[in-house]
């Protein structure tokens, strides 16, 4: 595409794109490029994404009804921001930021690598407006994701995996920032692992969101966000839940029933127990607490059935 008139981004997005396609009449062609993956169309791309209506064109690929070009529409996004976000107005750049969560609320039901790539883009983005321009980033996005599904506009479903997959990529990229954006996640540490632990029903049957929970946890431990004075709840937590799954498991194993959905839960689970183990913090101040636990829950019989099942 033969770049023209430059423009930066603003909060007027739904305009830009309208006008990009005036300015642009191959866009469409160019999007279908992207779409079956042709080399050309990519290194259109990139060269076009030195021009500053690259903000309006990552747009207007997200608005595509196709997974590739959302997803270089996404790219695109996270792109601008790491190249030129300091061009950017301070009115562009509140106009980025919540174009970035409108975009990241679209995506909620999917498609996943879409939805994961704007969740690192919002991180991106984050770095640079925290705490002045957005402060207590993780809740005010798991508190968008609940006001749609309050809404009705998603199921509980598609908001718990749309919430617990942010947590999952957001403390992972949050905790390689140096500065405010950590101390931001930091701060907001207890309210996240509350809203993981929601999900958590000791008697639940398994399904792919408590799956999803044990995984999102994991993450918020072993990426060093402080979930210390929770300890000890967690833990518990976690071996009453393995024994639960243990017992269902040993029931379905006698009546011959498939348990592979015991098993995936229960290694999720002991997944966090192995972040906790190796976080240093409680190596140094939980030792005995985690030694005490460790070998109180070792010692109960499902424990002993699980082995002997293995030796089996």
């Amino acid at each position: 595409m033969q770049q023209q008139q430059q423009q930066s981004f603003s909060s007027n997005g739904g305009n830009a794109t309208t006008n990009l396609e005036a300015r642009y009449p191959e866009l469409p062609q160019f999007a279908k490029g992207l779409s079956e993956g042709n080399p050309d169309a990519l290194k259109m791309l990139e060269a076009f994404l030195e021009n500053d209506d690259a903000w309006y064109l990552a747009l207007y690929l997200l608005s595509q009804n196709d997974t590739n070009c959302q997803f270089y529409g996404a790219l695109s996004l996270q792109t601008k921001i790491s190249r030129d976000y300091e061009k950017l107005s301070e009115q562009d750049r509140i106009g980025l930021r919540d174009e970035l969560v409108h975009q990241l609320k679209q995506f909620m039901r999917g498609p996943a690598i879409v939805f994961r790539k704007l969740s690192q883009a919002v991180i991106v983005c984050a770095q640079h407006l925290v705490p002045a321009q957005w402060s207590n980033v993780a809740v005010g996005i798991l508190q968008a994701f609940d006001d749609m599904a309050v809404s009705g506009t998603v199921s509980s479903d598609a908001k718990a995996e749309a919430s617990l997959e942010f947590l999952c990529i957001a403390s992972e990229d949050a905790s390689q920032c140096e500065g405010p954006l950590k101390d931001d996640f930091n701060a907001a540490a207890g309210d996240l692992v509350n809203f993981v632990s929601l999900y958590f029903e000791p008697g639940a049957e398994p399904r792919p969101t408590l799956k999803k929970a044990w995984n999102a946890l994991a993450s918020l431990i072993q990426f060093n966000i402080p979930f210390d004075p929770m300890l000890v709840s967690i833990l518990s937590f976690a071996f009453k839940r393995l024994e639960f799954l243990a017992s269902q498991k040993t029931v379905a194993r006698s009546a011959g029933r498939d348990f592979g959905v015991y098993n995936e839960e229960i290694d999720a689970a002991i997944r966090v127990l192995e972040e906790i183990s190796s976080n240093r913090l409680v190596e140094m101040r939980y030792s005995h607490t985690m030694a005490t636990l460790l070998f109180d829950n070792f010692a109960q019989p499902w424990v002993e059935s699980e082995i002997k099942f293995c030796i089996d």
